[in-house]
C-alpha cells in the first residue's frame, strides 16, 4: 500500500528517523512479514499496535534492517485511489 508516513515516535537507536516524512512510502505485507519504504530504504516492521482516524493509521513497532533494530511510531497516510 504506498502513501506518505511521518515518523512521529522513536527509540534512541531509531531517533535519526524521528520527523521524517516520505510522501512515497510504502508498506507491504509479504509471508508473514511487514516491510516499510522510508527514505529510498527498506525495512522489516514488526507491527504491534495500529490505531485508526480518519485519514490515517496511528502504527507502532519494531524496525529493523541488517545494522539496526528499535522501536517507531509513524503515521500512515494512505494514497486515496
Amino acid at each position: 500500500m504506498n502513501g506518505k508516513i511521518k515518523v512521529i515516535g522513536a527509540n534512541k537507536v531509531t531517533e535519526f528517523l524521528l520527523e521524517s516524512e516520505d510522501n512515497d512510502a510504502f508498506i507491504e505485507y509479504e509471508k508473514g512479514l511487514h516491510t516499510i519504504k522510508l527514505k529510498e530504504k527498506k525495512y522489516l516492521f514488526d507491527l504491534k499496535k495500529t490505531t485508526m482516524h480518519e485519514d490515517f493509521v496511528l502504527m507502532w513497532g519494531w524496525i529493523s534492517n541488517e545494522k539496526m533494530a528499535g522501536q517507531i511510531c509513524f503515521q500512515f497516510f494512505p494514497k486515496k485511489s
